[in-house]
């Protein structure tokens, strides 16, 4: 029988595969928080139909920072396509890799070819009233080749949610589909 390696990794369990049946090339970077109990898990949240792309699309979007107040800044109701009228939000991204200068990646975490970070801030604009107030940022750290993706959310005044996309890939659709699951963290502080 074939033994893999694996990890148990924040009450995730991360199977390492290597077509060429090599060792793991790196460690999953874990997050001291969740670690030393100063965060609290707070839910697992699975989509309820696979996703339909390739796993490098998500990886792609990242890149094009310049997308993203276009493409998602209309402020939809959460879960729905419904757009709030007069509500948008405004980004401001750029992207890290993990190979970049060294002091620049040990901003937002180790270093590594198999890291790619994505840094962004938003605030709301309300009937075309900027408001700087509403603002929040976040830190997205791409593990591999992005099936496991660690957002880290940082609210002022609030505290900071760590977040956990996973990608599985089927055997469906000649493997775009995508089986997506998010599981939650927060600091203690953070209301439910």
């Amino acid at each position: 029988a074939k033994a893999w390696h694996w990890e148990d990794f924040h009450g995730m369990v991360c199977i390492w595969f290597d077509a060429e049946d090599r060792e793991p090339l790196y460690k999953i970077p874990r997050v001291e928080g969740i670690d030393n109990g100063s965060m609290r898990y707070l839910g697992t949240w699975e989509a309820d139909r696979p996703i339909e792309m390739h796993l490098a699309e998500f990886v792609e979007n990242t890149v094009d920072v310049q997308h993203f107040t276009p493409m998602h800044g209309r402020l939809p109701l959460p879960w729905t396509d419904t757009r709030v009228p007069g509500f948008n939000v405004v980004f401001d991204s750029k992207v890290v890799f993990g190979y970049d200068a060294p002091e620049e990646v040990a901003k937002y975490g180790p270093a590594g070819n198999h890291l790619l970070y994505f840094l962004n801030s938003s605030y709301l604009v309300i009937c075309g009233r900027h408001l700087p107030s509403t603002g929040a940022s976040a830190q997205v750290q791409f593990i591999g080749p992005a099936g496991l993706i660690r957002f880290l959310f940082i609210i002022p005044d609030i505290g900071r949610i760590v977040l956990f996309q996973t990608h599985t890939p089927l055997n469906d659709n000649y493997g775009l589909s995508q089986r997506v699951c998010f599981r939650y963290f927060a600091e203690r502080q953070v209301p439910r």
